[in-house]
Protein backbone atom coordinates (compact mmCIF):
# COMPACT_ATOMS: atom_id res chain seq x y z
CA UNK A 1 0.00 0.00 0.00
CA UNK A 2 1.18 3.30 -1.01
CA UNK A 3 0.53 6.59 0.68
CA UNK A 4 0.48 10.41 -0.83
CA UNK A 5 3.35 12.60 0.76
CA UNK A 6 1.90 15.80 2.26
CA UNK A 7 3.18 18.12 -0.83
CA UNK A 8 1.93 15.27 -3.16
CA UNK A 9 -1.97 16.24 -1.87
CA UNK A 10 -1.34 20.04 -2.11
CA UNK A 11 0.32 19.89 -5.19
CA UNK A 12 -3.29 17.91 -6.42
CA UNK A 13 -5.40 20.70 -4.61
CA UNK A 14 -3.38 23.24 -6.11
CA UNK A 15 -3.90 22.37 -9.36
CA UNK A 16 -7.59 21.49 -9.01
CA UNK A 17 -8.03 25.09 -7.97
CA UNK A 18 -6.02 26.28 -10.16
CA UNK A 19 -8.46 24.15 -12.68
CA UNK A 20 -11.44 25.78 -11.34
CA UNK A 21 -10.32 29.12 -11.59
CA UNK A 22 -9.36 28.69 -15.23
CA UNK A 23 -13.01 27.71 -15.73
CA UNK A 24 -14.65 30.19 -14.18
CA UNK A 25 -12.46 32.80 -16.05
CA UNK A 26 -13.16 30.69 -19.43
CA UNK A 27 -17.21 31.15 -18.50
CA UNK A 28 -16.77 34.32 -17.89
CA UNK A 29 -15.10 35.98 -20.62
CA UNK A 30 -17.60 34.05 -22.74
CA UNK A 31 -20.17 35.87 -21.37
CA UNK A 32 -18.53 39.06 -22.03
CA UNK A 33 -18.28 38.41 -25.59
CA UNK A 34 -22.13 37.48 -25.48
CA UNK A 35 -22.77 40.98 -24.64
CA UNK A 36 -20.56 42.58 -26.73
CA UNK A 37 -22.33 40.75 -29.48
CA UNK A 38 -20.20 37.58 -30.51
CA UNK A 39 -21.87 34.98 -28.57
CA UNK A 40 -22.14 31.05 -28.99
CA UNK A 41 -23.47 27.86 -27.54
CA UNK A 42 -26.06 28.74 -24.60
CA UNK A 43 -25.07 32.79 -24.59
CA UNK A 44 -25.61 33.16 -28.20
CA UNK A 45 -28.34 36.15 -28.29
CA UNK A 46 -28.50 38.55 -25.33
CA UNK A 47 -31.72 41.06 -24.81
CA UNK A 48 -31.94 43.69 -22.64
CA UNK A 49 -35.83 44.04 -21.48
CA UNK A 50 -36.08 47.72 -20.28
CA UNK A 51 -38.50 48.19 -17.53
CA UNK A 52 -39.72 49.81 -14.19
CA UNK A 53 -39.97 47.02 -11.67
CA UNK A 54 -42.50 48.06 -8.57
CA UNK A 55 -40.28 46.87 -5.56
CA UNK A 56 -42.98 48.82 -3.22
CA UNK A 57 -45.39 46.53 -3.51
CA UNK A 58 -43.97 42.94 -2.08
CA UNK A 59 -42.69 40.08 -4.28
CA UNK A 60 -46.03 38.94 -5.51
CA UNK A 61 -45.81 42.97 -6.96
CA UNK A 62 -42.79 42.18 -8.43
CA UNK A 63 -43.43 39.27 -9.91
CA UNK A 64 -46.45 40.85 -11.50
CA UNK A 65 -44.17 44.01 -13.28
CA UNK A 66 -41.53 40.79 -13.97
CA UNK A 67 -44.51 39.23 -16.39
CA UNK A 68 -45.80 42.39 -17.60
CA UNK A 69 -42.14 42.99 -18.70
CA UNK A 70 -41.81 39.77 -20.56
CA UNK A 71 -44.79 39.66 -22.31
CA UNK A 72 -43.80 42.46 -24.14
CA UNK A 73 -40.51 40.45 -25.38
CA UNK A 74 -39.92 37.48 -27.65
CA UNK A 75 -39.58 34.47 -24.99
CA UNK A 76 -39.22 31.11 -25.87
CA UNK A 77 -39.29 27.49 -24.12
CA UNK A 78 -35.80 26.51 -23.26
CA UNK A 79 -34.32 30.62 -22.82
CA UNK A 80 -32.42 31.91 -20.05
CA UNK A 81 -34.24 34.98 -18.26
CA UNK A 82 -31.72 36.58 -15.58
CA UNK A 83 -32.73 39.30 -13.15
CA UNK A 84 -31.07 41.71 -10.74
CA UNK A 85 -30.55 40.94 -7.18
CA UNK A 86 -31.41 44.93 -5.58
CA UNK A 87 -35.30 44.87 -6.73
CA UNK A 88 -35.65 41.30 -5.45
CA UNK A 89 -33.97 42.15 -2.11
CA UNK A 90 -35.82 45.32 -1.87
CA UNK A 91 -39.33 43.96 -2.46
CA UNK A 92 -38.34 41.67 0.56
CA UNK A 93 -38.01 44.71 3.07
CA UNK A 94 -34.28 43.46 3.45
CA UNK A 95 -32.73 47.01 3.39
CA UNK A 96 -30.85 48.82 6.58
CA UNK A 97 -30.92 52.13 7.57
CA UNK A 98 -27.72 53.87 6.96
CA UNK A 99 -27.67 54.53 10.50
CA UNK A 100 -26.80 51.14 11.61
CA UNK A 101 -23.30 51.60 9.42
CA UNK A 102 -22.13 55.09 10.65
CA UNK A 103 -20.38 53.91 14.28
CA UNK A 104 -19.57 50.12 13.03
CA UNK A 105 -18.22 51.40 9.18
CA UNK A 106 -18.29 49.90 5.98
CA UNK A 107 -18.93 45.82 6.28
CA UNK A 108 -16.40 45.09 3.01
CA UNK A 109 -13.30 46.37 4.73
CA UNK A 110 -14.04 44.12 7.94
CA UNK A 111 -12.59 41.41 8.74
CA UNK A 112 -14.75 38.47 9.15
CA UNK A 113 -15.19 37.83 12.95
CA UNK A 114 -16.25 41.59 13.05
CA UNK A 115 -18.69 41.19 9.95
CA UNK A 116 -20.15 38.29 11.97
CA UNK A 117 -20.80 40.85 14.70
CA UNK A 118 -22.44 42.99 12.56
CA UNK A 119 -24.52 40.62 11.22
CA UNK A 120 -25.99 39.84 14.63
CA UNK A 121 -26.05 42.94 15.65
CA UNK A 122 -28.06 43.75 12.45
CA UNK A 123 -30.51 40.55 12.84
CA UNK A 124 -31.40 41.74 16.11
CA UNK A 125 -32.60 45.53 15.19
CA UNK A 126 -34.12 44.94 11.84
CA UNK A 127 -35.22 41.45 12.43
CA UNK A 128 -33.89 40.42 9.34
CA UNK A 129 -31.89 36.73 8.69
CA UNK A 130 -28.06 38.49 8.08
CA UNK A 131 -25.39 36.30 7.41
CA UNK A 132 -22.10 37.87 7.78
CA UNK A 133 -21.11 36.96 4.36
CA UNK A 134 -23.99 38.86 2.62
CA UNK A 135 -22.00 41.51 4.38
CA UNK A 136 -19.67 42.02 1.63
CA UNK A 137 -22.32 42.43 -1.15
CA UNK A 138 -24.00 44.68 0.83
CA UNK A 139 -24.87 48.16 -1.18
CA UNK A 140 -25.42 51.51 -0.33
CA UNK A 141 -28.67 52.67 -2.46
CA UNK A 142 -31.04 55.75 -2.50
CA UNK A 143 -34.54 54.78 -1.83
CA UNK A 144 -37.54 57.56 -1.21
CA UNK A 145 -34.53 60.23 -1.03
CA UNK A 146 -32.67 58.48 1.98
CA UNK A 147 -29.85 55.43 1.78
CA UNK A 148 -30.18 51.93 2.87
CA UNK A 149 -28.08 49.58 2.91
CA UNK A 150 -28.79 46.78 0.18
CA UNK A 151 -28.72 42.88 1.76
CA UNK A 152 -28.81 40.39 -0.88
CA UNK A 153 -32.28 38.29 -1.54
CA UNK A 154 -33.31 35.95 1.15
CA UNK A 155 -33.68 32.23 -0.64
CA UNK A 156 -32.63 33.33 -3.71
CA UNK A 157 -32.97 29.60 -5.24
CA UNK A 158 -36.64 29.76 -4.16
CA UNK A 159 -37.00 33.09 -5.84
CA UNK A 160 -35.62 32.08 -8.61
CA UNK A 161 -37.92 28.99 -9.11
CA UNK A 162 -40.78 31.46 -7.73
CA UNK A 163 -40.29 33.33 -10.66
CA UNK A 164 -39.39 30.62 -13.29
CA UNK A 165 -42.81 29.10 -12.43
CA UNK A 166 -44.84 32.45 -12.74
CA UNK A 167 -43.82 32.69 -16.05
CA UNK A 168 -44.77 29.06 -16.82
CA UNK A 169 -48.32 29.97 -15.01
CA UNK A 170 -48.68 33.14 -16.93
CA UNK A 171 -46.81 33.18 -20.32
CA UNK A 172 -47.18 29.36 -20.73
CA UNK A 173 -43.28 29.61 -21.24
CA UNK A 174 -40.70 26.95 -19.12
CA UNK A 175 -37.46 28.70 -18.73
CA UNK A 176 -34.73 28.52 -16.59
CA UNK A 177 -33.83 31.91 -13.95
CA UNK A 178 -30.69 33.20 -12.47
CA UNK A 179 -30.51 35.98 -10.11
CA UNK A 180 -27.41 38.16 -11.03
CA UNK A 181 -25.75 40.71 -8.05
CA UNK A 182 -23.92 42.86 -11.04
CA UNK A 183 -21.35 44.33 -8.06
CA UNK A 184 -19.90 41.44 -6.91
CA UNK A 185 -16.75 39.74 -8.26
CA UNK A 186 -13.52 38.13 -6.10
CA UNK A 187 -13.53 37.93 -3.15
CA UNK A 188 -17.07 38.49 -2.93
CA UNK A 189 -17.63 35.30 -5.09
CA UNK A 190 -15.94 33.19 -2.77
CA UNK A 191 -18.06 34.73 0.58
CA UNK A 192 -21.47 34.16 -1.29
CA UNK A 193 -21.29 31.21 -3.56
CA UNK A 194 -17.91 29.06 -2.40
CA UNK A 195 -15.28 30.41 -5.70
CA UNK A 196 -14.18 33.28 -6.93
CA UNK A 197 -15.68 34.93 -9.70
CA UNK A 198 -15.46 37.97 -11.96
CA UNK A 199 -17.58 40.41 -13.06
CA UNK A 200 -20.66 39.57 -11.34
CA UNK A 201 -22.14 36.63 -9.22
CA UNK A 202 -24.94 34.33 -9.83
CA UNK A 203 -26.53 34.33 -6.54
CA UNK A 204 -29.61 32.23 -7.04
CA UNK A 205 -30.66 29.72 -9.81
CA UNK A 206 -33.15 27.04 -11.11
CA UNK A 207 -32.28 23.86 -11.50
CA UNK A 208 -31.55 23.67 -15.49
CA UNK A 209 -28.28 25.62 -15.14
CA UNK A 210 -25.03 24.47 -13.45
CA UNK A 211 -23.00 27.01 -11.64
CA UNK A 212 -20.70 26.82 -14.88
CA UNK A 213 -23.66 27.98 -17.23
CA UNK A 214 -24.56 31.10 -14.74
CA UNK A 215 -21.28 32.25 -14.12
CA UNK A 216 -21.63 33.05 -18.01
CA UNK A 217 -25.31 34.09 -18.02
CA UNK A 218 -24.25 36.36 -15.28
CA UNK A 219 -21.73 38.12 -16.88
CA UNK A 220 -23.50 38.21 -20.16
CA UNK A 221 -26.05 40.23 -18.20
CA UNK A 222 -24.25 41.99 -16.00
CA UNK A 223 -22.70 44.20 -18.52
CA UNK A 224 -26.07 44.86 -20.52
CA UNK A 225 -28.29 45.57 -17.01
CA UNK A 226 -27.70 48.76 -14.80
CA UNK A 227 -30.54 50.82 -13.00
CA UNK A 228 -29.08 53.56 -15.09
CA UNK A 229 -29.64 51.97 -18.05
CA UNK A 230 -33.17 51.17 -17.02
CA UNK A 231 -32.54 47.64 -17.65
CA UNK A 232 -33.41 45.02 -14.71
CA UNK A 233 -33.98 41.87 -16.87
CA UNK A 234 -32.26 40.57 -19.25
CA UNK A 235 -33.18 37.54 -21.63
CA UNK A 236 -30.35 35.07 -22.98
CA UNK A 237 -31.55 32.58 -26.21
CA UNK A 238 -29.04 29.73 -27.42
CA UNK A 239 -27.02 29.37 -30.47
CA UNK A 240 -29.46 27.93 -33.17
CA UNK A 241 -28.89 24.35 -34.67
CA UNK A 242 -29.05 21.08 -32.99
CA UNK A 243 -27.52 21.87 -30.01
CA UNK A 244 -29.66 24.36 -29.31
CA UNK A 245 -32.47 22.24 -29.67
CA UNK A 246 -31.15 19.47 -27.12
CA UNK A 247 -30.47 23.29 -24.57
CA UNK A 248 -34.09 24.18 -25.32
CA UNK A 249 -34.90 20.67 -23.18
CA UNK A 250 -32.55 20.45 -20.30
CA UNK A 251 -32.96 18.45 -17.80
CA UNK A 252 -34.21 20.36 -14.74
CA UNK A 253 -35.26 23.44 -16.82
CA UNK A 254 -37.54 26.02 -14.46
CA UNK A 255 -37.44 23.54 -11.50
CA UNK A 256 -36.33 24.11 -8.24
CA UNK A 257 -32.65 23.41 -6.81
CA UNK A 258 -32.42 20.55 -4.11
CA UNK A 259 -31.43 23.46 -1.48
CA UNK A 260 -32.28 26.34 -0.42
CA UNK A 261 -30.30 29.66 0.11
CA UNK A 262 -27.83 30.56 -2.48
CA UNK A 263 -25.63 28.85 -5.12
CA UNK A 264 -23.04 26.94 -3.40
CA UNK A 265 -20.42 24.72 -4.81
CA UNK A 266 -19.96 23.06 -1.91
CA UNK A 267 -23.08 21.03 -2.97
CA UNK A 268 -22.49 20.90 -6.54
CA UNK A 269 -19.65 20.53 -8.95
CA UNK A 270 -19.04 22.97 -11.57
CA UNK A 271 -20.71 21.65 -14.56
CA UNK A 272 -22.49 19.31 -12.13
CA UNK A 273 -22.06 15.68 -13.18
CA UNK A 274 -23.48 14.73 -10.41
CA UNK A 275 -25.19 16.19 -7.09
CA UNK A 276 -23.01 16.17 -4.04
CA UNK A 277 -24.61 15.13 -0.61
CA UNK A 278 -25.85 17.71 1.05
CA UNK A 279 -24.40 18.56 4.41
Amino acid sequence: MSFKSHGEIVSKHRFIGRKLLFQVMNQTFKGVYAALGAGSGPTYQVIPVRCRLHISRGLEGLYRSIIKALSKSFIENGDIVTIASKPIAIAQGRVVPIEYFKTAGDPLYMSKEERKTLSVELSGKTGLEIDENELIGLDFVKINRRFYGVLLPFNANMVAYEISKSIRSSLNKLVDVVIVDTDAGWKTGKALIGLPTLVSTPIGATLGLSIAHCIRVAAASSITMGSGKGVPIVIIKPQPGPRAENFRRREGLGLARPYPGRLNINYESFFRVKWKELR
